[in-house]
């Protein structure tokens, strides 16, 4: 998943959902050369794939799995993400 904008040709700005979409043969290559608004990537932390949504805005949600705990939740911010937001 991933969302971008600011683009110069025909299709200037968009949300594209799937997995590894940067190799998708019709829209890859213009999401890889986009500006980004927001991305999701997959990250592995403490033994479970974590599916997250991060926006441009500072949104970060954990999209699966879908009974993802809110101290698990906590965590992941703590370890993963905090040191990159200021």
């Amino acid at each position: 998943m991933g969302g971008f904008q600011d683009r110069e040709d025909r299709v200037r700005s968009g949300t594209l959902y799937g997995d590894e979409i940067e190799r998708d043969i019709d829209m890859g290559e213009a999401f890889l050369s986009s500006d980004k608004n927001q991305i999701g990537p997959n990250i592995e932390f403490d033994g479970t794939e974590v599916k997250v949504r991060i926006t441009e805005d500072g949104l970060v949600q954990v999209v699966g799995p879908g009974n993802y705990e809110r101290e698990k939740y906590l965590a992941f911010i703590d370890q993963m993400l905090y040191e990159f937001m200021y």
